[in-house]
């Protein structure tokens, strides 16, 4: 359900029209090119560990920014600019409350991969 609408908004109009129309599926590499994925990979055999790769570059960061970086993209659709500036002013003050920004720069400024905590 919303197929046409979310499809719509999320592809050039021409591609919408030919695949809502017709039916016709887009390859990984179509869907890649359009940025509905991430990447498409060659061989499905890569699926896992290209995924879990990711994920642990993920991890590897900040988990108070990673989470308010979640909240902020959820509802980011929905914002004006304005709004959102407001939202991602708030979500950084959050974040410089905490020991993660301290380990941060200290890692930054020592050349080091950060331990963050939080």
């Amino acid at each position: 359900m919303g197929g046409t609408y979310t499809f719509f908004k999320k592809v050039p109009k021409q591609v919408a029209y030919e695949g809502l129309y017709t039916g016709r599926l887009l390859s990984g590499r179509e869907a890649a090119e359009m940025g509905l994925v991430l990447r498409s990979l060659p061989r499905r055999g890569d699926v896992v560990p290209n995924a879990l790769d990711l994920a642990r570059q993920i991890v590897q960061n900040s988990g108070v920014a990673l989470q308010e970086t979640v909240t902020l993209l959820r509802n980011q659709e929905f914002s004006q600019l304005e709004d959102a500036l407001t939202l991602e002013a708030e979500a950084q003050g959050r974040c410089f409350d905490k020991s993660d920004i301290k380990e941060g720069l200290a890692a930054v400024r020592g050349r080091r991969s950060p331990s963050f905590k939080n």
